[in-house]
C-alpha cells in the first residue's frame, strides 16, 4: 500500500516561488499546514525559507538542495496502469524511438536508478498524475514493471513551477519543448517571476519565445515536434517569416501533412522553412522605382497581399512625404478605374 504523500518537498517548493515576490511575507517552516513525511524523512531546514528575494543560480542551488534530500526517502513503488501524465505536459511528441529503446534496455538490465515524481489525482482516488519521468513510466510500461516513484501533494500551480524547475536541469529538452512549456504555465496564470525562476532564463529569452507561441500556431509546433536539433535563432526565423504573412502557414501545415513528410522532427523543420521560402520566391516580385530618366530612387516588393516601398537614402524624406500626400489621390484614381472596368464588362 502506498504511503502517504510527502509534503516536505511540496511546500519547499511553493515557497521558492513565493519567496522570489516581495510583497510575500516569508512563511513559517512551522506552519501546521507544512506536515513531515510519515516515514521520518528529515524536514527541510528554515534556510531553505528565509529569504524573501532570490536568484536564479540561488533557486538552483536550493533545489539541488532538496533533491539531495529526497534520495535519502524511500520511494514508492506503484503499478504503471495508475499513473496518469501531466495534465501540463512538458514534451512534444517523440520520434527518438532510438533513445526510447535504450531507456528500456537500460532499465530491464540495471533497474530504475532514478525514481519519477508523481502527485495524487486531484479528482480520481487511487490514481496519480506524473510530474516529471514520463519516459521512465513509459520504458515501465513497456517491460510490464512498477515504476519507483516519490509521492508529493501539489496543487496545479506546484506541480508547473516544480516540472519547471526539474527542466531546467535536463539537456533532453529543445527549445521549442521549453518555449511552448512557458506559454503554457502563462496560459495557467503563472506569474512570470515564477516561470523565469523555473525555467531559469531572463526577460530577454522569455519575451523570445513569447514571440515564438504567438506567431507559430500550437498546432503547427506539434506538427513539427520537439525539434531538438532546432535552437532558438531558427524558431525566430520562422516566427518571422510567418509573422509577414500568417495565411501562410496553411501551406506548411497542408505541406507536413503529406504522405512524404519526413519521420524526423529536425526534418520537418527544415521542410517547413523550405516551404515557406519557396513561396517567397513565387509570391514575391521586387522592381525598380525609376524616374523618367532612368533615376533609381528605390525598389517596391510586391508579395502577397502587402507592398513593400524602400526609397534610396538620398530621396528617402522627401518622397516619403510626397506618397503621404498622394496617396488619397492614387485611391481615388483606383476607384475611377474599378467603376471603368465594371462599365466596359457591364
Amino acid at each position: 500500500m502506498s504511503k502517504k504523500p510527502s509534503r516536505s518537498i511540496v511546500g519547499s517548493f511553493n515557497l521558492l516561488s513565493e519567496s522570489l515576490r516581495p510583497d510575500k511575507e516569508p512563511v513559517e517552516p512551522n506552519n501546521p499546514s507544512f506536515s513531515p513525511a510519515p516515514h521520518h524523512t528529515p524536514r527541510m531546514p528554515a534556510g531553505v525559507v528565509a529569504a524573501t528575494e532570490r536568484s536564479i543560480s540561488q533557486l538552483r542551488e536550493e533545489r539541488d538542495q532538496l533533491r539531495a534530500r529526497l534520495s535519502n526517502m524511500a520511494p514508492d513503488e506503484l503499478d504503471p496502469a495508475i499513473l496518469e501524465p501531466s495534465p501540463i505536459p512538458d514534451r512534444l511528441p517523440d520520434d527518438d524511438q532510438e533513445g526510447f529503446n535504450a531507456l528500456v534496455d537500460s532499465i530491464s538490465a540495471e533497474g530504475q536508478k532514478l525514481p519519477i515524481q508523481v502527485r495524487p489525482h486531484p479528482s480520481k482516488p487511487g490514481r496519480y498524475q506524473i510530474v516529471y519521468g514520463h519516459r521512465r513510466w513509459r520504458a515501465a510500461q513497456h517491460l510490464g514493471v512498477k515504476v519507483r516513484a516519490f509521492v508529493v501533494a501539489l496543487d496545479d500551480r506546484e506541480l508547473i513551477i516544480t516540472q519547471g524547475l526539474e527542466n531546467e536541469s535536463r539537456q533532453d529538452l529543445s527549445w521549442i519543448e521549453r518555449a511552448s512549456f512557458a506559454r503554457k504555465m502563462e496560459d495557467r496564470r503563472i506569474d512570470p517571476r515564477d516561470i523565469k525562476g523555473a525555467l531559469s532564463i531572463d526577460d530577454a529569452e522569455l519575451s523570445k519565445m513569447r514571440m515564438v507561441t504567438r506567431v507559430i500556431s500550437r498546432e503547427l509546433i506539434e506538427t513539427i515536434g520537439r525539434a531538438p536539433k532546432i535552437g532558438r535563432p531558427r524558431w525566430l526565423n520562422l516566427a518571422k517569416a510567418l509573422e509577414s504573412d500568417p495565411s501562410r502557414e496553411a501551406d506548411v501545415r497542408q505541406t507536413l501533412s503529406g504522405d512524404k513528410a519526413p519521420a524526423s522532427s529536425n526534418e520537418r523543420f527544415s521542410l517547413a522553412m523550405a516551404t515557406l521560402q519557396a513561396e517567397h520566391l513565387k509570391s514575391s516580385d521586387e522592381i525598380d522605382l525609376l524616374t523618367s530618366k532612368d533615376v533609381r530612387i528605390g525598389t517596391a516588393s510586391f508579395s502577397g497581399s502587402s507592398v513593400t516601398i524602400r526609397f534610396s537614402k538620398d530621396h528617402a524624406a522627401p518622397l516619403r512625404e510626397f506618397i503621404r500626400s498622394a496617396l488619397p489621390e492614387l485611391a481615388d484614381a483606383y476607384e475611377r478605374q474599378v467603376a471603368s472596368n465594371r462599365s466596359k464588362n457591364g
